[in-house]
């Protein structure tokens, strides 16, 4: 972990964590990977269990990466692992909509 990871990662720590969602492929089987995130909603918010989360879905081997996002909410702060490769939806054009 870089030490500016770890210092963003300590301001959120006792926080009380809102969700904790897996993000950038539809087609995951999260019932798979639910059991191994070590940091749940509704508990505080812990540096160590995040980092354990992210390691134990890293480990499964499936992802190419696995990238972290912490967001504040009114209800506590989102913990979102997003996996990599990422899936991505084309941008749309429509000849004449922006005028």
């Amino acid at each position: 972990m870089t030490p500016e990871r770890a210092q963003m990662l300590e301001a959120y720590a006792g926080q009380k964590v809102a969700s904790v969602e897996l993000a950038g492929q539809l087609e995951v089987n999260e019932e798979e990977l639910t059991p191994l995130l070590v940091q749940q909603a509704g508990e505080p918010f812990d540096p160590d269990k995040v980092e354990r989360s992210l390691a134990a879905i890293k480990a499964t081997g499936k992802f190419k990466d696995v990238q972290l996002s912490v967001v504040p909410a009114v209800d506590g702060v989102r913990v979102m692992l997003v996996l990599q490769p990422g899936l991505y939806f084309g941008i749309y054009e429509f000849p004449g909509s922006s005028r």
